[in-house]
């Protein structure tokens, strides 16, 4: 397994700010910081962003969706899917540091992830959070349950990846 730390420690960087996949160019030697313990390191961050992502999916879980709230909650199920994302691609040796190349990296490492849905939930997120998009109560819960139908998914990958059973 390779480090998380950044490209100096083995790292390898999934996109680059022109969407150019670094992946295929950069290489660096695994373990070339001294004291590090790259394993325990890599073991706590993906634990650490599966936690989170529990945590932000069981508050979107227990909450009455309405008009109003619908546009801070979208966004939080769609930060919990981004984070399980995130962890999937570290298992696989890479860091990604923003929303765009998760979905895309995934999508060349399982084939069968559906990108299109993906992108069509970071842009709603983003009209959200950035332009006030507004969206329908209606709609919202669609897209919640397609953000908690792809967690399951990759959750489920991570945790055969990983070997563990829950």
């Amino acid at each position: 397994m390779t480090p998380f730390a950044g490209a100096s420690s083995g790292m390898k960087p999934a996109c680059s700010r022109e969407g150019i996949p670094l992946w295929n160019k950069i290489r660096v030697k695994i373990g070339e910081v001294a004291g590090f313990s790259p394993q325990r390191l890599h073991t706590n961050l993906v634990e650490s962003l599966i936690e989170m992502s529990d945590m932000k999916g069981r508050i979107v879980n227990g909450i009455i969706l309405d008009e109003t709230n619908i546009h801070g909650f979208l966004p939080m199920a769609y930060d919990a899917l981004r984070e399980l994302l995130e962890a999937y691609c570290i298992l696989h040796g890479y860091k990604v540091g923003n929303h765009d190349c998760p979905g895309k990296l995934v999508k060349e490492l399982a084939p069968e992830f559906d990108l299109f849905t993906f992108d069509r939930l970071r842009y709603v997120r983003n009209g959200i959070n950035y332009y006030g998009t507004k969206i329908a109560l209606i709609e919202g819960k669609e897209l919640i349950g397609k953000i908690f139908l792809m967690r399951q998914s990759i959750l489920a990958a991570i945790r055969e990846k990983t070997g563990h059973k829950q």
